[in-house]
């Protein structure tokens, strides 16, 4: 294989654990943000009252938000795959299969 062949397997892997994760992350985030919105986030358990704040703190999500903290997810995980990508392109294949010149 070339090694842009190479490249792009490893960019379509790595985007495919980046939707999974995001997936995943948004079936979690949004019971956590369904219930902190409900029963609130209780600030007297670590001993902070008094201030301005009331004793509890309730969450607010966007759709702004999301879609930022989404996109932000996928570039990061392509970004963490740019190195191990350009590694394994400019690797000769024997090398590889012999562990990777270790």
């Amino acid at each position: 294989m070339k090694s842009g062949s190479i490249m792009g397997l490893f960019f379509a892997e790595s985007s495919l654990l980046a939707v999974g994760g995001i997936i995943i992350g948004w079936v979690l985030g949004a019971i956590l943000v369904i219930y902190f919105t409900i029963a609130g986030f209780s600030l007297a358990d670590f001993g902070v009252t008094g201030i301005l704040l009331g004793d509890r703190i309730y969450t607010h999500l966007t759709i702004q938000a999301t879609v930022t903290l989404t996109i932000l997810a996928f570039v990061v995980t392509l970004l963490a795959a740019l190195y191990p990508a350009r590694l394994a392109a400019n690797m000769e294949p024997v090398t590889a299969l012999h562990g990777g010149g270790k």
